[in-house]
């Protein structure tokens, strides 16, 4: 328990609690509009991030957090939901709740309406965290298959999370241990076999990268569209999460970097040239904040 403890809270891994905590704080307060939230949150429920975000090693790591970034030192336990999340809301400003829950929106629109309405069956989520569309987006396809890829220290956290609440999936679905900083991610993706579960580069995929090129490097970014790219067969789908460099330099400027919070590395203004360039059809359309509002 202690070693993923530390992995967790020293960096990347740490960030992938964060957009839990997010849909767990809009799930617990969905019909208040007190804090500014709901306007833009409605219709996202998701239950299984409250479990996530509220868990005893969340509460363990939040405490890091707080005294991390405030110097403040919580010795009496923290058992109750609305406790936990109170603290969960002085980590996390009500602006970058409202953009996960924005995106978390929109890829789940995408993913739906690709999953019911073309023959595409396998979903490949790269830098999957805290992911729970497995467990929540009712009416996909029985016969879809998601595959999961982060390191090795998330999925450790987020098994023992769910230990005691054994949610049950809505499709098949597979962990696959992984760096994606490193090229060696796709051959795992391709060698992973279990029943009848087994990544086909020959049938279209959806991929997801939500959350993730923005802390790898741009040549890191670059190798992965790269594979990604190599790895798809016609029709596939890709769902890429990036930032604005003003983002990135904002963070450098702060000197806000310490062992809570990772240091964004990539950010780029021009996203579809970026895709473009890496072996992607011209067929691409992107989003700002403020268009989905």
């Amino acid at each position: 328990k202690q070693w993923y403890q530390r992995r967790v809270r020293g960096g990347v891994e740490c960030t992938s609690l964060f957009p839990a905590a997010s849909r767990a704080l809009v799930t617990y307060n969905e019909s208040s509009s007190s804090d500014g939230l709901s306007e833009h949150t409605t219709l996202l429920y998701d239950p299984i991030s409250l479990h996530i975000a509220t868990c005893s090693d969340a509460v363990s790591l939040l405490k890091h957090m707080l005294e991390k970034m405030y110097g403040v030192q919580l010795s009496e336990e923290l058992s109750e939901v609305d406790e936990i999340l109170k603290m969960w809301s002085s980590v996390l400003s009500s602006g970058s709740i409202k953009r996960v829950i924005l995106r978390t929106k929109l890829i789940d629109k995408i993913l739906y309406e690709t999953l019911t309405t073309t023959t595409i069956k396998q979903v490949v989520i790269l830098g999957a965290g805290m992911d729970t569309r497995v467990f929540r987006l009712l009416g996909i396809p029985m016969d879809t298959t998601i595959f999961a890829l982060d390191l090795p220290a998330v999925f450790t956290f987020k098994q023992a999370a769910l230990k005691r609440l054994t949610p049950r999936t809505i499709c098949n679905h597979a962990c696959i241990s992984a760096d994606l900083s490193k090229e060696s991610w796709s051959q795992r993706l391709c060698e992973f076999e279990e029943g009848d579960k087994k990544f086909d580069p020959l049938k279209p995929t959806i991929w997801i990268l939500e959350g993730l090129v923005m802390y790898l490097t741009e040549t890191e970014t670059s190798n992965l569209l790269h594979s990604i790219s190599n790895l798809s067969s016609m029709g596939s789908k890709l769902l890429l999460h990036t930032v604005g460099t003003d983002e990135i330099q904002a963070i450098d400027e702060s000197g806000c970097e310490n062992d809570l919070k990772a240091r964004m590395k990539f950010g780029t203004d021009f996203p579809e040239e970026f895709i473009k360039e890496r072996g992607f059809s011209e067929n691409v359309q992107s989003w700002g904040y403020k268009q989905l509002i």
